[in-house]
């Protein structure tokens, strides 16, 4: 697991044709600088992991349209907000996601909408004053799980429950063969889950210049 914060003005050699492009079509800057972050360490650090090039990396999309590496190998999955973005690297199926913990409209229509019954039952039970906690810490271990199998849109988030307090261990209810775990990231709710139990979760800081990742990576 790497966590790195994003950066202005990088060069975008490694790019693909395509990928600049998607970069030249974000209509403001800090979603431009969130996806060119992310796809230039996620290619050097795949790179790193697999003994090829950060150039010659190749993207594929899996039957439900997941990201996957062409040569296979290693399972990948990225999540941003705010100025953080999170990469997850697995032999096993993975899924990150994070949320900058902020104001939502409507709260409780979108538990409504989104959450399954035993989350639901859960959420009765939080205090107002820390919905907000409860909300993102939910959202993200649902999403993380949807983004580690694939499924996209075709998973409704509210066919599965997990644990939505901030302050219980995170756990599925009513998902079995997997692994949910929280990860601590100040002022955000972030979550990982991996396919099969998962002895340790290692994770990283970029402490660099992310343009000079090519020579070397620091992290703690």
């Amino acid at each position: 697991m790497w966590q790195v914060e994003h950066q202005e003005g990088l060069p975008l050699e490694i790019l693909t044709g395509e990928e600049r492009g998607r970069a030249d079509r974000f209509h403001f800057a800090r979603d431009r600088d969130a996806f060119v972050t992310t796809r230039i360490v996620l290619r050097q650090l795949l790179a790193r992991y697999t003994g090829i090039t950060a150039q010659a990396v190749e993207f594929v999309q899996g039957n439900r349209g997941k990201p996957k590496l062409a040569t296979g190998g290693i399972e990948f999955n990225v999540s941003h907000s705010g100025n953080i973005s999170l990469l997850a690297f697995s032999r096993l199926a993975v899924g990150v996601d994070i949320e900058l913990i902020r104001p939502v409209a409507d709260m409780d229509a979108l538990v409504s909408r989104y959450f399954g019954p035993g989350e639901r039952r859960q959420w009765a039970e939080v205090a107002v004053g820390e919905h907000g906690r409860a909300f993102f810490a939910a959202w993200t271990r649902k999403e993380a799980y949807v983004k580690a199998i694939g499924a996209g849109l075709s998973l409704p988030l509210e066919s599965f429950d997990v644990t939505i307090d901030g302050d219980t261990a995170p756990r599925f209810l009513n998902v079995s063969g997997w692994s949910l775990y929280d990860l601590d990231i100040a002022g955000y709710a972030a979550a990982l889950v991996v396919s099969s139990v998962v002895s340790e979760v290692r994770g990283w800081r970029l402490r660099i210049p992310i343009a000079e990742l090519g020579s070397s990576i620091a992290g703690s």
